[in-house]
């Protein structure tokens, strides 16, 4: 299950260390002043229909996912398939439909998928050509606080919703294309200044770690003028690689990032615009397996 936090505005440290129990979510490190953990290392553990030997998922191009399990009664499939864009696939017990999902205000959609069946299990999901950046969305008017508070959790709420079930405050995580996988861990920062990152030492990553970014430009509510703003990576001896220049349009883009070091400290540094915009959005998901 996710422990949620909210991330402050100031800088965080985003540092995980592995954990061996299986469903617990962990949070550790000994931050410096001024600092705030805030990057979790989340259990990634399949649902419990897939944990049996021979199981497997109906949708073959599954990624990364987020799901929960509800009351069966509640569950109508009627109501379900007309919130669908697109339905997938169905069976006796189950279907899959798609979502064209807004990252950015009504812009810039990511297509999720949702699989619901009647045993209760509401599974929202990316497609496996997708990075694990891509869940995150960033609406300019009220950006999320949580890293986990993505397209995927937009997803689940959409069906809870529609169905009356609770929200999806105790989602799980799993990769379907990374089965040996053992860890998701994702953070998220608004404004400027900066967020440190450590991955524990003898991780092995399952996908190139990624970071999904997002500035515009001028100050809030125009974007006419101005230059949005930088994101710069520096690694343990604080040599700089610029990620994200300085550019004359809003950006929004989902990228992976340079070679990381599992055990070693790494420091985003996240810069005002020209026009002393602040309205920067950086989100940070790692996939890796601690052997």
């Amino acid at each position: 299950m996710a422990q949620k936090i909210s991330l402050p505005i100031t800088g965080v440290l985003l540092l995980v260390v592995a954990v061996g129990v299986v469903g617990g979510s962990l949070l550790l490190g000994s931050p410096k002043a001024g600092e705030a953990p805030s990057l979790f290392g989340i259990p990634l553990v399949p649902p419990i229909f897939a944990q049996s030997g021979g199981a497997t998922f109906p949708d073959p191009q599954a990624g990364i996912s987020s799901y929960i399990q509800r009351d069966p009664d509640l569950i109508d499939f009627d109501t379900i398939i007309s919130l669908f864009d697109e339905t997938v696939d169905s069976g006796d017990n189950y279907i899959i439909g798609a979502f064209n999902m807004p990252r950015r205000e009504n812009t810039d959609p990511i297509h999720t998928r949702v699989y619901v069946d009647k045993d209760g299990f509401i599974i929202a999901y990316l497609t496996k050509d997708k990075l694990a950046a891509d869940i995150f969305r960033w609406q300019l008017a009220d950006p999320p606080a949580d890293p986990l508070d993505t397209a995927l959790s937009d997803t689940l709420t959409t069906v809870t919703d529609a169905i009356g079930a609770p929200p999806p405050t105790d989602a799980s995580w799993y990769h379907w294309s990374y089965p040996s996988a053992t860890h998701f861990s994702a953070a998220a920062k608004k404004g400027v200044g900066n967020m440190y990152m450590r991955i524990p030492d003898g991780a092995v990553f399952s996908e190139n770690p990624s970071y999904s970014w997002r500035s515009d430009r001028g100050p809030f509510g125009f974007s006419c003028c101005g230059t949005s703003g930088a994101l710069n990576l520096y690694d343990p001896d604080e040599m700089q690689t610029i990620l994200q220049p300085h550019r004359n349009i809003d950006i929004f883009n989902v990228q992976e990032l340079p070679t990381i070091t599992p055990g070693s400290r790494y420091r985003f540094e996240l810069e005002s615009g020209s026009g002393g915009s602040e309205k920067n959005f950086l989100g940070v998901a790692i996939v890796y397996r601690m052997p």
